[in-house]
């Protein structure tokens, strides 16, 4: 999806911005920030994540929640759901479900090759059903302003993968 701007991991942190949702929203005790994410992303309490989007971050926060909306019980895996979004102070906001585990970036170094390989499968297998639909790939295509949604993904998973794996073009399953 890109590169997002370097203001949306610094400056203000956001973390006065998350107490206030978690009061009005009710959310439960507790905001701790994540140590990872290109935007600041907190946990409240032990079931809530609020994840900030800076304004000039607009289309990162429209593609977020058009895909956890999309996907919201449609996968054999378990998925964060949606359940409130909006602007606060200078962020839009998206308040999900927390996910018991660990992060991707947690486990990805103690995950062996050959695993490695395996998930970027089934997450290749599960990736069309997000997809099938032309009114899902069109609005996920509106809310990032790109003008292949699908091209974005995959370089964004290509891109993040550890150097000399020489993984470019499609993230079709066949292709791992």
């Amino acid at each position: 999806m890109g590169q997002m701007s370097a203001a949306s991991s610094e400056g203000g942190n956001g973390t006065a911005t998350v107490d206030a949702i978690r009061r009005e929203l009710s959310l439960g005790v507790g905001v701790t920030r994540f140590a990872y994410g290109s935007v600041p992303v907190f946990a409240v309490g032990d079931a809530h994540v609020v994840k900030l989007f800076p304004p000039d971050e607009r289309s990162f926060f429209n593609a977020e929640w058009a895909a956890l909306t999309r996907i919201d019980g449609r996968l054999s895996v378990p998925t964060p759901r949606a359940l409130a979004s909006g602007e606060r102070d200078e962020w839009y906001y998206i308040v999900m479900s927390r996910l018991s585990g660990s992060s991707l970036a947690e486990a990805w170094p103690t995950i062996e090759t050959r695993e490695r390989f395996q998930l970027m499968r089934e997450v290749g297998a599960g990736s069309p059903r997000c997809t099938r639909s032309r009114r899902t790939t069109s609005l996920l295509w509106l809310s990032t302003g790109h003008d292949s949604w699908t091209h974005s993904v995959s370089r964004a998973a290509t891109d993040s993968l550890p150097g000399g794996w020489g993984l470019r073009g499609s993230m079709q399953s066949a292709n791992f």
